[in-house]
């Protein structure tokens, strides 16, 4: 769960995923694709991984190339896996496992390949890539509070939520039944979310969303110009209400 809080207001977000193309920032050099048909897909990691990096390029492309070994490694194992759902539950646990170690707000991408930390954007966002470079079906469900996974399955559904390590898997239809009740509840007071939101993004909107995290961590830190320059392109990739609703407490503030 992420939470931005700004003058006493609290704006919650969260994403789902649909496979884009975008180009490549002009100062990443990225290697060239892999022959295999796994491949995490160079073209998105390049714009995720250009949100507050401090990486240079070596690193980035020695982060590029482990995940991409990551996946080559998760393809093998769902190919000897006796279905989706056990694969699911090791994929899930793998990676947070090997990757997400700290949940720390506004953590990128970037952040998470580093050092571990991460937040629930950059969290969906590296398991968003491994399954797309998988072509594993999934989509990224949006609520009030919560981002989660939902994965289909022969016979249902798989969730998967990055920011909850031990339970974060779930396939059991009563489990998820009552998991997706505890998310509707959480939302129920109308004077605190008058609409409450459930909805699915696309993976640009997911960037949009990176980009405001981004924005988000400099206000809070006073440091209103870069807030600024974050928010547009945030704006760009994502022009939801509640952008154009912080863009106005940013400006009010940063023209003072």
């Amino acid at each position: 769960m992420m939470r931005f809080y700004i003058w006493g207001a609290t704006l919650f977000f969260s994403v789902s995923v649909s496979a884009q193309q975008f180009a490549i920032p002009s100062h990443l050099a990225l290697p060239d694709a892999p022959t295999s048909k796994i491949e995490v897909s160079p073209v998105l990691f390049a714009q995720f991984i250009a949100i507050q990096s401090n990486s240079n390029p070596t690193n980035i492309q020695k982060q590029y190339l482990s995940l991409q070994h990551t996946a080559q490694h998760l393809n093998r194992k769902l190919k000897k896996s006796k279905s989706t759902e056990q694969f699911l539950k090791y994929f899930f646990y793998h990676i947070h496992r090997t990757h997400l170690k700290r949940y720390e707000s506004y953590a990128t991408l970037s952040d998470l390949l580093d050092s571990g930390q991460y937040d629930c954007v950059s969290g969906t966002a590296l398991y968003a890539l491994l399954l797309d470079a998988l072509q594993v079906q999934f989509s990224v469900r949006e609520m009030t509070h919560h981002t989660y996974l939902e994965i289909p399955l022969n016979d249902g559904i798989a969730i998967i939520e990055s920011t909850d390590p031990l339970g974060g898997f779930v396939s059991d239809e009563l489990a998820i039944a009552q998991r997706l009740a505890q998310y509707q509840s959480e939302e129920a007071d109308p004077t605190i979310y008058p609409q409450p939101i459930q909805a699915k993004v696309g993976m640009k909107e997911l960037l949009g969303l990176s980009y405001f995290n981004a924005a988000v961590d400099y206000y809070n830190h006073h440091q209103f110009t870069p807030a600024r320059q974050y928010l547009r392109q945030a704006i760009r990739w994502y022009p939801a209400d509640r952008m154009y609703a912080f863009q106005a407490i940013v400006e009010s503030v940063a023209t003072r």
